[in-house]
């Protein structure tokens, strides 16, 4: 299963390189991705969603804001595959929090009006391994009319 945010675009190659993940569950992340938020003023830095790894590779947490110390953090791209037993691990732990889950959910009030990254930190925070991919090239978030003019002159020639 793959899941997408809605508001991104990007070339081909990335979404090759996170199909051939092998991993019950990988996410897309640009390590470069400040330099996305370069003029963006309409959409500051503070909105990215990062995520954090650790010397092994392993993400360690996945939330905004994270501060980037010695570049171990970059962006998620809204993108997540998922194997059918990561699916499965997936749903199993949603289904058992919404049963048994009262109060905040990590950043948000609770577990019915969580991000996906607020699933994402609870399966690291039960150890179950969420693989990193690594990726570069043309990608884009589209929030703003400045992001669009941004995503036409990146993927328009």
């Amino acid at each position: 299963t793959l899941v997408l945010y809605s508001d991104i675009i990007f070339e081909l190659k990335i979404l090759e390189k996170i199909m051939n993940s092998k991993e019950d569950i990988s996410i897309a992340i640009d390590m470069n991705w400040e330099k996305n938020y370069e003029g963006r003023t309409e959409h500051p830095k503070s909105e990215a969603e990062n995520v954090g790894i650790d010397n092994n590779m392993d993400i360690i947490r996945i939330k905004k804001n994270i501060e980037n110390i010695n570049n171990n953090v970059g962006e998620f791209l809204g993108i997540i595959k998922f194997t059918n037993k990561g699916s499965e691990i997936f749903i199993k732990k949603y289904e058992k929090l919404v049963n048994n889950n009262t109060g905040l959910f990590h950043e948000s009030p609770s577990i019915l009006k969580a991000y996906v990254t607020d699933m994402i930190q609870e399966l690291i925070d039960s150890n179950i391994k969420i693989k990193p991919i690594l990726v570069s090239g043309k990608w884009c978030e589209i929030d703003t009319i400045q992001d669009l003019k941004n995503a036409e002159k990146i993927f328009c020639f």
